[in-house]
């Protein structure tokens, strides 16, 4: 909900299209449910609450679960969860993102100063 007030008043402030704002909050919020059933702790996500009660989790699980509580974040369960992210999160997603903006970038005509 919050993140759905957000988007007018991000795309306002930085001059983008309030469609292109709430579309990527939307699919930054949506990802988060799908991305936690790939963690290795808990019940499940409830997915598709209130329609169903059924837990979720992907086949496949190699996210470590993260733990509650600072102190028990700055410990080496916590490296082990951030090293797990890093991994299977963020590494991916700067790979992604480096070649998104390298296809968006406008190839640069060589100027020799010849007229």
């Amino acid at each position: 909900m919050i993140g759905a007030g957000l988007a007018p008043w991000l795309a306002r402030r930085n001059q983008l299209p309030r469609t292109r704002v709430a579309a990527f909050l939307a699919v930054a919020m949506a990802s988060h449910g799908i991305v936690d059933m790939a963690t290795n702790g808990a019940l499940g996500i409830a997915l598709l609450w209130p329609f169903s009660d059924a837990r979720l989790f992907w086949p496949w699980q190699p996210i470590e679960v993260a733990p509650f509580g600072i102190r028990a974040f700055f410990s080496q369960w916590g490296l082990e969860v951030l090293a797990s992210e890093f991994v299977w999160l963020w590494l991916p997603a700067i790979v992604i993102g480096a070649v998104g903006l390298f296809v968006r970038r406008p190839s640069r005509a060589i100027d020799d100063g010849a007229a």
